[in-house]
């Protein structure tokens, strides 16, 4: 199997390579580019770490981490601590994706969260050609002071708050948690950054793929005139109390399959109720198959295989519900059907 590393002019410097455009090779000695920095799972000459996190340690603004092909397993969650560095993986010819980072062995013994951005990331920090797998939230009460995770209960895969990086052609596969965002998690997030027409990322997420995604919580929606506790949902993605534009796609030609939760098993949306009318987030070009509601809620509390979306109505253009279902576990312990295989839409 063959992979692909992006080809650079790059000449040693102290340590490092620095990448430069073959048209301003010749300047080197009075102007610096950004670096690439390179990471392979074993030791190898060619490569300057084994370790993903001290690469992201030792780079700075601007630079590149070509991860080669192979699976990872990093003992803590990983994190880009506010730098704007891409993370590239590595495809094969055929567009697979051959770079694993797997939260399986962690220093916790459940696992841990494979990624995480707090620290206000902005879109000059991108994730491309990753499939992150085995990641888990970390249960209520786990040892999160151990691995410095945030919030505990959310995000498997991937948790950010505050914070808005890009993910190209990522697959989310096999992660999570006991509450929401069994694949991503993302909250309070400013996803109009990514309208700016001066923006080299315009979609957040991009060409991404969730699959067979779990995420437990309870379901709860607040609708514009009461709340009934915290809201919890999205067995792949969740996105919770974050601004959008109108006019720009926050989630392109993605693909939600196998996942499930008690409220929005593929994908699950929310918004403050105070922001009902605000900016809602458009969707575009995806397809929601196989997706799952289902959980020990009440009956208004869950719903939406494919999607749920509780105070807030996001545009779809050009999307496919297929084979996506919602179950409910009654109290008397017999299973129901709840509302919205495909869609859900609440709170509004």
């Amino acid at each position: 199997m063959s992979s692909t590393i992006s080809s650079h002019h790059s000449i040693a410097g102290l340590g490092r390579k620095w990448t430069l455009s073959a048209g301003v090779a010749a300047f080197i000695t009075c102007i610096g580019t950004a670096e690439t920095l390179t990471v392979c799972p074993v030791p190898a000459n060619d490569c300057d770490f084994t370790s993903i996190q001290d690469a992201i340690d030792a780079a700075n603004p601007g630079d590149v981490i070509e991860i080669a092909a192979g699976t990872y397993f990093p003992p803590c969650t990983l994190d880009t601590k506010s730098k704007a560095v891409r993370l590239r993986g590595q495809v094969d010819a055929a567009g697979n994706l051959l770079t694993v980072i797997d939260g399986s062995r962690g220093n916790n013994e459940l696992g841990i969260r494979v990624l995480q951005c707090t620290q206000g990331e902005g879109s000059g920090t991108v994730f491309e050609n990753l499939k992150i797998t085995e990641g888990n939230g970390i249960p209520w009460g786990g040892n999160d002071a151990d691995i410095q995770i945030k919030q505990p209960g959310f995000g498997g895969g991937m948790y950010c708050f505050d914070s808005n990086p890009a993910l190209i052609n990522c697959t989310f596969v096999g992660n999570t948690t006991k509450h929401s965002g069994g694949g991503a998690y993302f909250t309070r997030v400013d996803f109009a950054e990514f309208a700016d027409p001066e923006n080299l990322n315009t979609v957040p997420f991009l060409n991404c793929t969730f699959t067979d995604n779990t995420a437990d919580g309870d379901c709860i929606c607040c609708f514009p005139d009461v709340c009934y506790g915290e809201r919890a949902g999205g067995g792949g993605l969740c996105l919770t109390k974050c601004e959008y534009s109108n006019s720009s796609s926050v989630i392109d030609s993605c693909i939600f399959t196998g996942n499930s939760s008690p409220c929005g098993g593929g994908l699950f949306l929310d918004q403050t109720e105070e922001r009902v009318d605000a900016d809602h987030p458009l969707v575009t070009n995806c397809n929601f198959v196989s997706n799952m509601s289902a959980g020990n809620t009440g009956e208004s509390s869950s719903g939406g295989g494919g999607l749920s979306c509780c105070s807030i109505r996001p545009t779809l253009r050009n999307c496919s519900f297929t084979g996506n279902a919602t179950t409910h576990v009654s109290p008397d312990g017999f299973t129901e059907i709840s509302g919205g295989g495909g869609m859900r839409i609440f709170g509004t």
